[in-house]
């Protein structure tokens, strides 16, 4: 990430997709602390399903993709059904992702990472990504939500193609006890943190690698970022609905 460091320090600001995501996260989740994966409704939130992945934590260290959007699909340029959640992310930011989908989810807590593109001086912003957590039909903290959400205009550069993500930066929100995750009508999270490279570091550590972190990935046919599918928005994975 050091190619990035003049990107490093800007906070994120939460886009119209994460606004209407959290907020429709937030109104599932009531008094909770969370709302359960079984509420949410696609019809619902129909229009950013392209941008959504669901995420499972059976056990701490292991965070796997369960249903994952055609739009996330195409841009990462792979088939990511049952691929552990790091395989969105170049090597060197996979403990930083990692911990940032630990965090969300076992606290629980908003995570938001911040994605470039480009190399050295060349880089520039790409988009976020924004973890919310869920509960599962147990009750327990093992699932959560991701919305890849790229600023306006955004595409690759001409030289790059389909791959990996680059983070920059990760923050925290918290959630609150009482209230609203984000006031209506404030677009700005004023809760959000810096989770710094060394909390992210130790994080990262304690974090048990997935054993088949480095399976060969299998490139999906011809995949072109943005291109409009006949595929289903989703793909279900078996057991997806838990």
């Amino acid at each position: 990430m050091s190619d990035m460091a003049h990107l490093d320090h800007e906070m994120p600001q939460l886009d119209a997709r994460m606004l209407e995501i959290a907020r429709y996260w937030d109104s599932l989740r009531g008094d909770r602390a969370v709302p359960g994966r079984v509420e949410i409704r696609p019809t619902e939130i129909a229009r950013h399903l392209s941008r959504l992945a669901i995420l499972a934590r059976p056990r701490a260290g292991t965070v796997r993709l369960r249903l994952v959007g055609a739009h996330v699909m195409n841009r990462i340029g792979m088939e990511l059904r049952g691929m552990p959640f790091r395989a969105l992310f170049d090597l060197d930011d996979r403990g930083t992702a990692m911990a940032a989908a630990e965090a969300a989810i076992s606290t629980p807590a908003v995570t938001v990472l911040a994605l470039s593109s480009g190399e050295g001086p060349h880089a520039a912003l790409e988009g976020h990504m924004m973890i919310l957590p869920l509960c599962d039909t147990t009750g327990a903290l093992t699932r959560a939500m991701a919305l890849y959400s790229e600023v306006p205009n955004w595409k690759a550069a001409p030289y790059e193609e389909p791959g990996r993500l680059r983070v920059t930066g990760t923050w925290v929100l918290d959630i609150p006890e009482v209230g609203p995750l984000l006031p209506a009508g404030q677009s700005d999270a004023p809760n959000l943190r810096r989770i710094s490279q060394r909390a992210a570091r130790d994080l990262a550590i304690a974090v048990a690698p997935d054993a088949d972190i480095d399976a060969p990935a299998m490139p999906l046919q011809a995949p072109k970022v943005g291109a409009p599918t006949a595929a289903p928005i989703l793909r279900l994975i078996e057991g997806g609905r838990s």
